[in-house]
């Protein structure tokens, strides 16, 4: 049996898994795991959509528990032109302890291990086909 990387996906979750696992203290993804984090993304819905109101308390609520269950959360930001997009999307992720894996246009992802309960489990070696 190959050494492939299953994925399962819903609406609601996102789970990555494999026979290997990554330490549960790093932060910071390196470049294989952000490839790994970038092609899981794009089978994601926005979770969160930021409209004309910007950043509110109810949405700052609902952006750490989507955090928290999924990890890897993909947002819709629809607010004026680019810069103020940009700064929006930096700000959540660095209140939050995030790191933004992506950004193309009005969407992002954001991604924060869950030491407790992480849902997507990183490969320790790069799968290698034979």
């Amino acid at each position: 049996m190959d050494n492939l990387l299953t994925v399962y996906t819903s609406d609601l979750d996102l789970s990555a898994r494999t026979a290997c696992s990554l330490s549960q203290l790093n932060m910071i993804p390196n470049k294989k795991q952000l490839r790994l984090l970038k092609s899981l993304c794009h089978a994601l819905k926005p979770v969160i959509r930021i409209g004309q109101k910007g950043i509110t308390e109810p949405l700052l609520a609902e952006f750490e528990i989507a955090l928290a269950h999924h990890e890897l959360i993909k947002i819709k930001v629809g607010l004026g032109d680019r810069e103020e997009r940009k700064q929006v999307i930096s700000k959540l992720a660095t209140d939050h302890d995030a790191n933004i894996i992506q950004q193309i246009g009005q969407i992002a992802v954001l991604f924060k291990r869950n030491h407790e309960k992480p849902s997507i489990i990183f490969p320790k070696k790069s799968l290698k086909s034979p």
